[in-house]
């Protein structure tokens, strides 16, 4: 991949409209993400210069990468729909250095957002919950309530992994 393309675009503006209800009402909406499937695939067999298979190999490695991490708790269904839809738009390449770019992005982010909105007590108390968790059920003693989670949106950082992502490729190295 030498330039952007209208893919690019595309795949921007469906990563702008997700950030934006991310952070105002913690939603990544369906509306915005599920058309992005057909799309990148049928873009893909007929108009791309990609194979025909490019948005549907993304889409097909995607999927079960981040049915997964839904599964796990560790995306919420909103991201996983839009990271599926970065592989089928983008390829599987691309989805696939946007989810570790991700990964590695999440705790610096997280940290930032949980500093801004005044929860960091609140963090670090989970934090302990969970780190001292295996403790008590090691002694079969009641580690008493779970805290209360914080939401940190995680459409900003998968903003920011899928534009390293794409800029990676772009420049020469």
């Amino acid at each position: 991949m030498d330039t952007l393309t209208f893919m690019h675009l595309f795949v921007a503006i469906v990563l702008a409209i997700s950030f934006v209800t991310d952070i105002k009402s913690q939603r990544i909406y369906n509306v915005v993400t599920l058309p992005m499937w057909p799309i990148g695939i049928l873009f893909h067999m007929l108009l791309s210069a990609e194979p025909w298979t490019f948005g549907f190999i993304g889409f097909v490695v995607a999927f079960p990468i981040h049915f997964l991490l839904w599964m796990s708790g560790l995306d919420k269904g909103g991201d996983a729909k839009l990271m599926i839809g970065v592989g089928a738009c983008l390829g599987w390449k691309l989805m696939l250095e946007s989810t570790l770019w991700a990964i590695v992005l999440m705790l610096p982010v997280g940290l930032v957002f949980v500093l801004l909105k005044g929860r960091l007590p609140h963090f670090l108390r989970s934090v302990k919950y969970l780190i001292t968790m295996p403790y008590y059920i090691a002694l079969k003693l009641d580690p008493g309530p779970k805290p209360e989670q914080t939401y940190i949106p995680k459409a900003p950082v998968i903003v920011v992994a899928t534009l390293v992502s794409v800029f990676s490729e772009l420049l020469p190295l």
